[in-house]
């Protein structure tokens, strides 16, 4: 016999608003009417039954992943990670775009608490850290970058020893005309917070004219690379975000027939063949580690050691 939610509600003795809170795992149903249900469901093995087991087991082997845009090449190897490993565990990924929408990831947070998923894993974030502490009392979260003083675990490489080694050696070279590259300000992203501390310890404040944001791949480093290549003062070397920006800057140059030192981040094989410095940021890894600490549901921090790499 093939039960629909109205046949639950029957055998239950339960009313189809009850029911329906039970499949879709609402928190206010007493543990006697949720017990009553589903065991109406495994009697009859009413679809969809991996439903009614995540119920009882209270795991639905469905982690999510907060990724600002599946169309960001930076973000493929921390997901690549976090696939082979999932894979490994029989587990199952839902990839969660956010767009750095406060909202849409409030939202993602939420179905955490309405236990949608084991757990979340954070790629890049737009809310304080601190808000994000308060939803790990409904599962586990584990961020992609170094989380502080806060209760939030996290997995992340150690970025300013390569910065500091990069601007250092720059230094050294005599070079001082450098322009910077970041995705979002200073004020709310890492990444661009410790670049900053990096290039003042070496060179002190930086020129502004020196400086392009929101710029996150190949368009965006086009727009820096003819926005850069226009100054009066062209920049001698330009220290970029990530690979595909660093990439896009040396090829405009190279058109227009001048000559600059591009320095990118992550280390992805556009980089390896176009001959570009970079630093490996161990992203791969981090996507790995990052899935590791969500199945274990313990808090902790592992720090990776980033590498500049000289081509």
């Amino acid at each position: 016999m093939k039960l629909n939610i109205k046949d639950i509600a029957k055998f239950s003795g339960c009313s189809v608003s009850t029911v329906s809170r039970v499949l879709n795992q609402h928190p206010y149903v007493s543990e006697e009417k949720k017990e009553r249900i589903l065991k109406v469901i495994a009697e009859h093995d009413y679809a969809p039954n991996s439903q009614a087991r995540d119920l009882q087991s209270g795991e639905s082997k469905t982690i999510g992943v907060i990724v600002p845009a599946i169309s960001l090449i930076y973000f493929d190897q921390i997901i690549n990670g976090i696939l082979e490993n999932a894979f490994e565990k029989g587990y199952m990924v839902t990839l969660l775009p956010s767009n750095y929408d406060k909202a849409k990831e409030k939202y993602y947070f939420t179905q955490l608490k309405n236990k949608r998923f084991d757990g979340i894993i954070v790629t890049s974030r737009v809310h304080e850290m601190a808000e994000i502490e308060k939803f790990t009392k409904y599962g586990t979260i584990v961020c992609c970058e170094d989380t502080g003083d806060y209760l939030v675990s996290g997995v992340y490489v150690d970025r300013l020893a390569a910065y500091n080694q990069v601007f250092a050696e720059l230094k050294a070279q005599g070079k001082n005309k450098i322009a910077l590259t970041l995705g979002r300000s200073q004020l709310i992203s890492n990444s661009a917070r410790l670049t900053f501390e990096a290039y003042q310890k070496n060179f002190g404040p930086l020129n502004p004219d020196y400086l392009v944001d929101n710029c996150y791949d190949g368009p965006g480093g086009i727009i820096a690379g003819d926005y850069f290549s226009q100054l009066k003062d062209v920049p001698e070397v330009v220290f970029t975000n990530n690979d595909e920006t660093a990439v896009a800057i040396f090829q405009v140059f190279q058109r227009k027939g001048l000559t600059v030192q591009v320095i990118g981040q992550s280390n992805m094989y556009v980089s390896e063949a176009m001959g570009i410095s970079t630093i490996d940021l161990q992203l791969s890894e981090i996507g790995r580690l990052a899935f590791d600490l969500v199945c274990t549901k313990e808090y902790q921090k592992i720090c990776l050691k980033s590498e500049y790499i000289k081509r």
